[in-house]
């Protein structure tokens, strides 16, 4: 099964929002006993002048196999000279959860409205049930207050960034994503939002990155981890 985005969405629309910021696009399925995390590899450098300069080796997930967990960011990628990957490689790693709060605090996540952190993972529940747990933060673009989310749904998608990703998101059933077929689904689903992009802001590209996380362990999906990355 072919899962493909409709080109549809209004121009003006994306016009309107390309003006507004600068975008990334990660999609985040949760199933009943896995989870997929999946972005794409642009970082974009924005000049005094306006000028847009792109490069498309930013790693934006980070795996973390010995706590089974998977980070996420969007958006803003510059904490105080450092990459998210060198940041989450510093953090204590006692309670990955709590660690976000220490990031939101250290870099003040609240000034940079571009920004969006995610983790998931798995945990037992009462009934000695593995769960999906995830959690994010992010600055709500109307108020502009932090948010934080915390969920242990199966059978729901996430997305963060760009917003014509983001409402095309919102506008799919989370059923359409099948265990057989998921990852497939998710790599056409950000190839046509990178498609879009190129008709506009060109803000999203490179190459997908994507991971599994599951009770037993987290891992890349094969074929989803850029070289860049070691």
């Amino acid at each position: 099964m072919e899962y493909s985005v409709s080109c549809s969405y209004s121009n003006e629309i994306v016009k309107k929002e390309v003006e507004k910021k600068d975008m990334s696009f990660a999609l985040i399925v949760v199933m009943d006993k896995e989870i997929y995390i999946a972005t794409d590899s642009r970082s974009t450098k924005i000049e005094w002048s306006g000028k847009k300069t792109f490069s498309d080796d930013y790693q934006k997930i980070v795996v973390i196999p010995e706590k089974n967990i998977a980070v996420l960011s969007t958006g803003f990628n510059d904490f105080d000279g450092k990459t998210f990957a060198e940041i989450v490689s510093e953090l204590p790693k006692e309670d990955i959860f709590n660690d976000l709060l220490l990031i939101d605090k250290k870099y003040e996540l609240k000034k940079r409205e571009k920004t969006f952190i995610f983790a998931g993972s798995f945990r037992l529940n009462n009934e000695c049930e593995f769960v999906p747990i995830i959690q994010s933060t992010g600055i709500d673009e109307e108020s502009g207050q932090l948010l934080y989310g915390y969920n242990e749904t199966p059978g729901i998608l996430y997305s963060l960034g760009a917003k014509y990703g983001t409402d095309l998101v919102k506008n799919t059933d989370p059923k359409s994503f099948k265990p057989e077929t998921v990852v497939s689904q998710i790599e056409n689903f950000i190839k046509g939002i990178i498609s879009i992009s190129q008709a506009f802001d060109n803000t999203v590209g490179g190459a997908i990155q994507m991971v599994r996380i599951t009770p037993e362990k987290t891992e890349w999906v094969e074929g989803f981890k850029p070289d860049f990355i070691k």
